[in-house]
């Protein structure tokens, strides 16, 4: 993914004159930095660089917004050609301090271009729980005394599906998310099914624990088995939704 620098003008000065939100300005600019192509765009134009980092620190508390509107302007100078960008001259905007208040600007700070690592294993061990809720649920449809003890007597095909099509399609439905990049706007049907299964199984859970007495290892061990997958698979979908990656929103251009 490249950006030139026409689209950058476009959003800075929407963002000044309030056509583009803080909020929208920052989204757009986290969406950038966040990509795999985002090292490349700012080895190639510091100016851009410099642009998307202030961008991105803009969301952070300050003392006073005094600088803003400066800096902006002084971008907006420097992308139409009619000033020279140095880091000095930006340097001296950011610490401009009016009247006797001081300014505090936090240095811009990149972003990680990538989930961590605890993150990526929760979702290894919730796809892991999906595929075989998925697995164990469709095998009891098709053959309703799967699980049956021999001295229980056999539910009926309808009532085994009944009771397993909710853990089918909560199972697939997240596990399709999980597994490929959703756009943002449909990670806000998917979030729904995710808070909806991790309140189903949490119930699900507590319930069986009070009713059949278990010890307290026990109780661990079915957290661990049913309670804890489902929950992680909420925030997981979260961070998905606030930090989206989705191609359909991705910027094509070329940097001149």
């Amino acid at each position: 993914m490249t950006v030139e620098r026409k689209l950058v003008l476009t959003k800075l000065v929407g963002f000044l004159t309030g056509e583009i939100s803080q909020t929208e300005i920052y989204e757009w600019a986290l969406f950038v930095v966040v990509s795999s192509d985002y090292e490349t765009i700012a080895k190639n134009d510091r100016l851009t660089e410099q642009i998307f980092q202030f961008l991105i620190d803009i969301d952070k508390v300050r003392e006073t917004p005094a600088p803003t509107k400066k800096v902006l302007e002084y971008f907006i100078q420097c992308l139409e050609n009619q000033r020279e960008f140095t880091a000095q001259d930006y340097r001296a905007l950011i610490d401009d301090k009016p009247g006797a208040s001081a300014v505090s600007v936090p240095v811009p700070v990149k972003p990680p271009a990538q989930l961590g690592w605890l993150v990526n294993m929760a979702r290894i061990y919730v796809l892991i729980f999906l595929m075989g809720s998925i697995f164990l649920n469709a095998v009891s449809i098709l053959k309703p005394n799967f699980l049956v003890k021999p001295d229980e007597i056999a539910p009926t095909a309808a009532e085994v599906g009944k009771d397993a099509s909710p853990h089918l399609i909560y199972g697939i439905l997240i596990l399709l998310a999980l597994s490929f990049k959703m756009p943002r706007f449909a990670l806000y049907a998917f979030i729904p099914v995710a808070i909806w299964g991790m309140f189903f199984y949490w119930s699900a859970a507590t319930s069986f624990a009070v009713k059949n007495g278990l010890a307290f290892l026990n109780v661990l061990l079915l957290m661990v088995a049913v309670v804890v997958p489902p929950t992680a698979a909420f925030f997981i979908l979260l961070i998905q939704w606030l930090t989206p990656t989705n191609k359909d929103n991705m910027v094509k251009a070329e940097i001149p």
